[in-house]
């Protein structure tokens, strides 16, 4: 049944395929005009699974498998490169990162030495966390997807051969592989990170790579060079179509991993001495094939030089320093394959098996030691001024003392001012609503009054939004919980009780705007309808309403930018009152709008009150403490 892979043999348009793959995602990376460079992991993937699943296929046929055998050929494979970046990694960070990115340094550390790496992104992809982009190890996720695949395939298609039921193996895969898609679009609209991150929605990828082992040469070479070229076009289609905003992967990894098949099938032949044609003949160039065969250095080297760029100067590097990191990445990953991969994976360094298990378990040891050592002591701070590490230790207000509100969500609704008493106002929104409920609760101290908070991080107070996919599962819930709000409001009001209701909200959030970055999502439609509909229902159920702008917006982390200035010297944080005018520019047509659809709102403008006297954003107080949390 699988004697075709008896015939197993080296493809250099393969590794031409994964020069392409490793390509597309550096330059995504760069941001050098490859909005979809991202999908050359999912291109990786597919390789992945055919060459891996062929071999473990062919020596099942042959009765020669051995799992130990499998795992050093992994072993002396995979982690020699790894090893080295991580280490560097690690020893860079402890000069570059202020303690917080440290400490998450470390924890990606201790997830990398466990195959977890996926589950710690997905885990800690919060609101108040780094960004992704500023995290070194943050490309180790893949490699974890795939060994999490690894330990349990092998482990699988030995028992169907044991069993004696190797015709399984294609219905296996096949049942898997939609299992697994179907899965990922619908994780994806319930939780787009984890359906990222994780096996389950990944697995359809490196399935399909195994599905294709089981394939058979075309005959016919005409639809060999179209297949050929067809798969090239699919996945150069996704580079440049998708962008951050696209929703990935789902059934928007179609094109990129049946792209990926359709070349890998379009070059299989059963003529040894076959001389490639179309695709696969530009796919075989020299140049491509010597990118693809340091595609796994390259892709580890090269992603730490742009999170610690991103993490030092909170922005993508100008393009000739990016292309500057690409070089020099491009001349460590030709010494990597010379004088680590190579030398390791032939056995000259480590010769015996028993060798190799105990100096990758030594130094995992070693790295997981030294992650636990950044985790427990939260990255270290002693290597800087203690004035350093209190700036970088604010996170903001995750300590204001709550006092949930009977008969409501108690993590979202929260007591303000004196208990006992009849609520006057309501704060709502999202978490600038939040920053305000230390003021608020004690302006009603101060006046013998009670309030509430109302508000999730990321959710703007409105009760309908068109603009929403119905179908979202979190949009529902986020939805539902605004609703809440609207009906308690409803209630306070009909007893005469309520009088006021503030709402505060990120407005850039909400709002397309020239200061949005192109990797942020874009908001969806409908948010100023929504907003003034909200304002109007208020209205008519008779209470004052007050509408906060936004607040000053630094295009940077002021704490880490005031933490690196105190330790590395670097420039403080600036935001002058023009800057601020002009960014509130994109605004004023939705200001408007309120101030002639809903006459009786009482917007608010508090900008003025952290102007200097030079027409500076003022980010510290008179005693020197943050009065902001991030940007």
């Amino acid at each position: 049944m699988f004697d075709h892979l008896a015939k197993f043999r080296y493809r250099a348009d393969i590794d031409g395929l994964r020069a392409i793959a490793v390509i597309g995602v550096v330059l995504f990376h760069a941001g050098l005009g490859v909005g979809g460079g991202f999908v050359g992991v999912d291109v990786f993937f597919v390789i992945s699974g055919f060459l891996i699943t062929s071999l473990i296929l062919r020596d099942l046929d042959r009765g020669s498998f051995s799992i130990v055998d499998f795992w050093e050929r992994r072993a002396r494979r995979i982690f020699p490169a790894l090893a080295v970046v991580v280490i560097v990694t690690l020893i860079a960070g402890w000069f570059l990162m202020l303690p917080f990115g440290f400490q998450v340094l470390g924890q990606s550390a201790v997830a990398l030495t466990v195959f977890a790496s996926n589950m710690q992104f997905w885990r800690t992809s919060g609101y108040f966390d780094p960004a992704a982009e500023e995290n070194p190890l943050l490309h180790t996720w893949s490699l974890s997807v795939e060994e999490q695949f690894y330990l349990v395939v092998p482990l699988l298609l030995l028992l169907v051969f044991t069993l004696g039921r190797q015709k399984w193996v294609g219905i296996l895969l096949s049942v898997g592989i939609v299992v697994s898609l179907v899965g990922a679009e619908m994780w994806l609209r319930r939780d787009p990170s984890g359906s990222f991150y994780l096996l389950p929605s990944r697995a359809w990828e490196l399935g399909a790579g195994s599905l294709l082992a089981l394939a058979r040469p075309l005959v016919s070479s005409r639809w060999r060079s179209w297949l050929g070229w067809l798969g090239l076009a699919l996945i150069l289609f996704a580079f440049f179509a998708y962008d951050a905003k696209t929703a990935f992967p789902g059934m928007a990894a179609i094109p990129p991993v049946l792209g990926t098949v359709l070349l890998i099938w379009s070059g299989m032949s059963d003529d040894e001495d076959m001389t490639f044609g179309g695709a696969h003949r530009l796919l075989a160039s020299k140049v491509l094939v010597a990118i693809g065969l340091l595609s796994y250095s390259f892709y580890l080297w090269h992603w730490p030089f742009f999170a610690f760029h991103r993490y030092l100067f909170s922005q993508a590097p100008a393009v000739p320093l990016a292309i500057g990191y690409i070089s020099i990445a491009l001349l460590l990953s030709a010494l990597s394959l010379r004088y680590v991969e190579k030398p390791f994976r032939k056995g000259k360094l480590v010769t015996s098996r028993k060798h190799v298990f105990l100096f990758t378990g030594l130094v995992s040891a070693l790295v997981l030691i030294v992650g636990l050592s950044m985790w427990r002591t939260r990255g270290v701070p002693s290597r800087m001024p203690t004035v350093v590490a209190e700036y970088d230790a604010v996170k903001g207000d995750e300590k204001f003392p709550k006092a949930p509100l009977a008969g409501y969500d108690e993590n979202n609704f929260t007591h303000l001012g004196e208990q006992g008493k009849p609520c006057n106002v309501v704060l709502w929104g999202d978490s600038h609503a939040g920053v305000l409920k230390y003021i608020i609760d004690e302006l009603c101290k101060q006046n013998h009054k009670s309030g509430i908070a109302a508000g999730r991080g990321g959710v703007a107070p409105v009760v309908e939004w068109s603009g929403y996919e119905p179908s979202s599962a979190l949009h529902a819930t986020n939805l539902a919980f605004n609703r809440s709000v609207m009906d308690y409001i409803r209630k306070g009001s009909e007893s005469g009780e309520l009088k006021h209701v503030i709402l505060v909200f990120r407005w850039s959030y909400y709002i397309d705007t020239p200061q949005r970055k192109a990797d942020e999502p874009l908001p969806v439609d409908g948010f100023p309808d929504a907003l003034i509909k909200t304002i109007q229902t208020l209205e008519k159920l008779g209470v004052e309403v007050s509408v906060l702008l936004e607040v000053p917006i630094f295009e940077m982390h002021v704490p880490k930018a005031v933490a690196l200035h105190y330790w590395r010297g670097w420039p403080l944080p600036h935001l002058s009152q023009q800057q601020h005018a002009e960014r509130q520019q994109s605004y004023e047509p939705l200001i408007q709008r309120l101030r002639e659809e809903t006459p009786y709102v009482n917007i608010i403008d508090a900008s003025p009150s952290l102007f200097s006297e030079k027409g500076e954003v003022e980010f510290l107080n008179e005693k020197g403490v943050l009065l902001y949390r991030d940007d």
